[in-house]
């Protein structure tokens, strides 16, 4: 017992002690990791990639840590911004790594020929993927040296502000990406450079000088993406003309309508013209529409078409995650045209495309395939809920065949959520099916539905 109790005494005393001499020691301890520098224990291989992100001026300024050094030298990522010829003559100099990823020149002013031709060898000799050479205003004297026509490591090519001249023979067998910004090149040049790009696939030009035919029949081209921004003084002698008959992607950023011509994109599957212009007139709304037909017609199988606030989409099938994705989906869409897919379309997903659509003014709805769907519950509760399309005023069902519960589903929806309309206009492929038994079933149902509007009128045309 006595030695119990000792023990236990002993114990109780010496614990102070004992969290004393621990609290010190995790102290010191946190101490030490404070002042511990983990970057200095990070091996080369990551220290080089951190400097990949910086400029080569801040790169170079890491050297005068003793960890760092001379790690710039190997470097695969060259950024200059502004005008530095001393800087870039010295990082050619004492540059060790054998490649290179990124070649990225920015410079505010022009640039000699000379210059320009060893920079562009200096990034060929170390087999650059990337190579951007961006300058501030386009002189008509500096031209893109030929030797970049003829890499076989470049995957990404982006110029600004060049004149492009090639030689005799073009094949840049490995890029895949290649970016135009005001660019000076004539359309012969053109064809034939792309023709030398086998597995081009992404082609970005932006306020091209000498180029008006964008022609090519490339596969393996996907992406065009165009900013055709031209000033109504230059609007009287350009034209451009886009065929492509292979191209998948178009986006045009800005262009004027009317120096506009689409000969093939019959297999473009998303055409996007973000900003349209018009030369001047009275009626520009109504022009704005024919142009919409017309496109509308050049893309006709096109899952996706926009031009400015006017849209047209081939619907999807059933499906949670659609459905979800059209929630997020809100717009400033003026116009819409609907088509149903292959496989049908789902009037839930579109009871809440139209729900999203707060401006929307007119709807085309294209009746040659059935509108069915598979989300009864969902198809419930949107067509019972209480949203509005407040500025819908036409309403047009085209290529109506033969009466479909979906499609007298959606006119009903239509009619008693739209407090504006005036007018839904029904196109018959063939009206003798009017007279048909079951056209007059499918028009006396129709005209039985409540209206919102007071002023809305069912036309069969």
């Amino acid at each position: 017992m006595n030695t119990l109790n000792f023990t236990k005494y002993s114990v109780l005393n010496t614990k102070p002690e004992i969290m004393k001499s621990s609290s010190k020691k995790q102290k010191g301890c946190d101490k030490k990791c404070k002042n511990r520098d983990r970057l200095s224990e990070l091996p080369d291989e990551i220290l080089v990639q951190i400097l990949s992100f910086l400029t080569i001026r801040d790169a170079i300024g890491t050297a005068q840590l003793r960890r760092f050094g001379n790690l710039w030298t190997l470097n695969p990522t060259l950024k200059f911004f502004g005008n530095m010829d001393r800087l870039i003559y010295n990082v050619m100099k004492y540059h060790k790594n054998p490649t290179i990823d990124v070649f990225d020149l920015w410079f505010y002013n022009g640039v000699s020929q000379e210059k320009l031709m060893k920079w562009t060898n200096f990034a060929l000799r170390k087999k650059t993927k990337v190579l951007k050479f961006q300058f501030g205003f386009l002189t008509s004297v500096i031209v893109l040296p030929p030797r970049v026509f003829h890499s076989q490591c470049l995957v990404t090519l982006e110029l600004t502000n060049l004149v492009i001249k090639l030689p005799r023979i073009v094949y840049m067998g490995s890029l895949k990406t290649l970016k135009l910004d005001h660019i000076v090149i004539s359309d012969k040049t053109f064809e034939v450079m792309i023709s030398g790009c086998p597995v081009l696939q992404e082609l970005s030009i932006k306020v091209p000088r000498g180029l008006q035919k964008l022609h090519f029949s490339a596969p393996n081209i996907q992406t065009l993406k165009l900013d055709l921004l031209v000033t109504p003084e230059v609007a009287s002698y350009k034209r451009y003309s886009i065929d492509c008959p292979n191209l998948k992607i178009l986006h045009v950023e800005e262009v004027l309508l009317d120096i506009l011509e689409v000969i093939d994109v019959s297999s473009v599957r998303e055409a996007t013209f973000r900003t349209c212009y018009f030369f001047e007139d009275q009626d520009i709304s109504a022009r704005s529409v024919h142009h919409f037909e017309i496109l509308l017609d050049k893309f006709r199988n096109a899952e996706f078409f926009q031009q400015g606030g006017k849209a047209y989409t081939q619907l999807k099938h059933c499906g949670h995650h659609f459905i979800e994705e059209l929630d997020m989906l809100c717009n400033g869409w003026t116009h819409i045209a609907l088509r149903p897919g292959i496989r049908g379309s789902c009037q839930t997903g579109i009871c809440r495309l139209l729900r999203n659509s707060m401006v929307l003014e007119e709807l085309i709805i294209y009746a040659d395939r059935d509108y069915v769907c598979d989300c009864n519950e969902i198809l419930l509760q949107e067509v019972s809920s209480r949203c509005f399309m407040e500025r819908l005023r036409t309403v047009s069902i085209r290529e109506y065949e033969k009466p479909c519960k979906g499609l007298l589903q959606l006119i009903e929806f239509l009619l008693k959520r739209s407090d504006s309309l005036e007018k839904l206009v029904i196109a018959c492929k063939r009206k003798d099916r009017l007279f048909s038994t079951e056209g007059q079933e499918f028009i006396l149902e129709l005209l039985s539905f409540s209206r919102t509007s007071r002023h809305a009128r069912v036309v069969f045309a």
